[in-house]
């Protein structure tokens, strides 16, 4: 899965209540404390897109959101330890609850399927090569492409040919990570 989804367990606007026990006399009723759907998102990214992306602890910023219902769409962002910045797609669905989507990540879990995709492209463009399916190797790290890379996100991921065995750059160009669309060209040297 090229972009990963995170569907709240939370409903889209929550009203808590905070309730203490009285100890001694008062006539103030406590005031209900209000969670806001920019609150709600903001943990849904610490909680569950830092766990599920791989990519350790996250700093969330979203906007206040003032008018919100189902098809309400929003951005995020958050901040990884290193520095890197996840854009985020927030959507409130027909079920009330706020829907995450990453729009810069490719996490783990979806790299092999970028790893297939381009062995099946590369052997259906030079039947000859014989690449097997584990051929590619993208890395075992989520991959948080930059902000600024709006028209196209590049990455490099290695080719071994299974002739002499030497391991080629291959270069990803994608253009859609949740379609995978992507084209890749191979190095005409192998790594040094």
């Amino acid at each position: 899965m090229s972009v990963v989804r995170f569907p709240s367990r939370r409903a889209a606007i929550v009203t808590l209540v905070s309730g203490a026990l009285a100890l001694g006399c008062t006539s103030e009723e406590p005031e209900p404390q209000v969670v806001t759907i920019r609150q709600i998102t903001e943990d849904l990214i610490s909680e569950n897109v830092a766990d599920q992306a791989g990519l350790g602890p996250l700093a969330p910023t979203c906007p206040d959101v003032t008018v919100a219902g189902v098809g309400t769409e929003f951005e995020c962002s958050a901040t990884t330890e290193s520095g890197a910045v996840v854009s985020l797609a927030a959507l409130i669905n027909n079920d009330g609850k706020v829907e995450l989507s990453t729009t810069n990540v490719i996490t783990v879990a979806a790299l092999p399927s970028f790893e297939r995709a381009a062995v099946e492209a590369l052997n259906a463009n030079d039947p000859t090569l014989g690449l097997s399916g584990d051929a590619m190797d993208c890395g075992i790290e989520p991959i948080v492409f930059p902000v600024e890379q709006s028209d196209g996100k590049t990455m490099v991921c290695g080719v071994v040919d299974p002739d002499t065995s030497e391991v080629f750059d291959v270069t990803f160009n994608i253009t859609d990570i949740e379609e995978r669309q992507f084209s890749v060209q191979v190095a005409e040297a192998p790594r040094s």
